[in-house]
C-alpha cells in the first residue's frame, strides 16, 4: 500500500452500467504520479454486477488494493457514503464512473493539503465529449462571497477530496437527495467552517453526454426531479426570496415533465404558476418538441 507523506487517499469510483467508462475512470486513478492507498468501487446496482465482470476481464493491471461494494441502485450519494464507509484513507477522493483524473491530480491535492492545511479541496473542471474539450466550470477562489442556493459554481463529485474527519463530522453525504447532493455538501461543510483549497487547474476531466448520472436509475431526468424539490424543501427557510422562486418554478418544471404519476405533474404545474409563469413558455417548447412525430 503507498502512503502519502502522512496522507493516505482513497479513490471512490461510483458507478451504474457504465462498465467501459468506469475502467477509464479507475485506471485515471491508477496512473497518478502519486498513487492512491486503496481505490473502492461501488456498484450501485449494475445489470449485471460489476465485480464479476471486472475480475473475469481485469481491465486495469494493478498493485493497489481495489475493494468492491454493491448497493442496490440508490443513487450517487448513498454510493459515495458506501464507498467511505468501506475504505481507511484519511482522505476521500471522490470519482464518478463518466469522468477521469489527469495525472498529476492527487499530486496536487497533496501540494495544496501541505501548502494550506485544508480539510477539502476542489479542482477545476475540464469538459469533453467524443468530438471535443473545454474548459468546464472553474470553481471560485472568493467562494465564499457566492450564494451557495443559488447554483453549483463547480463542486460536483468527482473534483473534490474530503478529510475524513470532517466528512464523518458533518455526516457525509445527504443520501435522501437523489440531486443537487453535491451542493448540499458544499453547504453543510461550509456551515461547518471547513478549510477548502481550490486548485486552479483543470484537473478533472468531466464527460459531457445524454445521461448525466452517476448511478442509479430513477427514469426521465430522475435526479432534477427528486433532487430539486427535496434541496428546496431542505434548505428553501435560508434562501433569499428571488433565488427560492426561481429554484421553486424549476423544481415544477421538473415535477410537470418528469413526475411519474399524474398529481405530481399537476403539483408541479402549480408551482410554475405560483413561482414563475413566464416560464411556462419553456413547458409549452418542450411539450410541442415531445409531441412532434419522429
Amino acid at each position: 500500500m503507498t502512503e502519502t507523506s502522512g496522507r493516505r487517499f482513497s479513490v471512490i469510483v461510483t458507478t451504474h452500467n457504465r462498465f467501459e467508462y468506469m475502467q477509464e475512470a479507475v485506471r485515471s486513478a491508477v496512473t497518478q504520479t502519486v498513487p492512491p492507498y486503496e481505490i473502492c468501487i461501488v456498484d450501485d446496482g449494475s445489470t449485471p454486477p460489476v465485480r464479476p465482470l471486472w475480475e473475469e476481464a481485469q481491465p486495469v493491471p494493478t498493485d493497489i488494493p481495489i475493494v468492491f461494494v454493491r448497493i442496490e441502485d440508490e443513487g450517487p450519494a448513498a454510493a459515495r457514503n458506501a464507498g467511505a464507509a468501506a475504505t481507511q484513507g484519511d482522505f476521500l477522493a471522490f470519482l464518478d464512473d463518466d469522468d477521469m483524473m489527469m495525472p498529476t491530480y492527487l499530486e496536487r491535492v497533496r501540494d495544496h493539503l501541505n501548502a494550506e492545511s485544508s480539510e477539502v479541496t476542489v479542482a477545476w473542471l475540464r469538459c469533453f465529449d467524443a468530438d471535443r474539450e473545454w474548459s468546464g466550470k472553474h470553481f471560485p477562489t472568493d467562494h465564499l462571497q457566492h450564494d451557495p442556493y443559488e447554483r453549483n459554481i463547480g463542486f460536483v463529485g468527482s473534483n473534490i477530496v474530503v478529510a475524513r474527519s470532517i466528512y464523518d463530522k458533518i455526516g457525509g453525504f445527504d443520501a435522501s437527495l437523489l440531486g443537487s447532493e453535491d451542493k448540499d455538501l458544499y453547504i453543510r461543510l461550509k456551515a461547518a467552517d471547513a478549510r477548502i483549497a481550490v486548485i486552479e487547474e483543470e484537473l478533472i476531466r468531466y464527460r459531457i453526454h445524454a445521461s448525466e448520472q452517476a448511478s442509479g436509475s430513477f427514469g426521465f431526468h430522475p435526479f432534477q426531479v427528486s433532487g430539486k424539490r427535496l434541496f428546496l424543501q431542505k434548505h428553501g427557510a435560508a434562501m433569499a426570496p428571488a433565488v427560492y422562486k426561481r429554484l421553486a418554478a424549476d423544481s415544477g418544471f421538473f415535477r410537470l415533465f418528469g413526475g411519474k404519476r399524474v398529481p405530481d405533474r399537476i403539483d408541479g404545474l402549480l408551482s410554475v404558476l405560483r413561482h414563475e409563469p413566464t416560464k411556462l413558455f419553456s413547458a409549452v417548447h418542450v411539450l410541442l418538441h415531445k409531441l412532434r412525430p419522429r
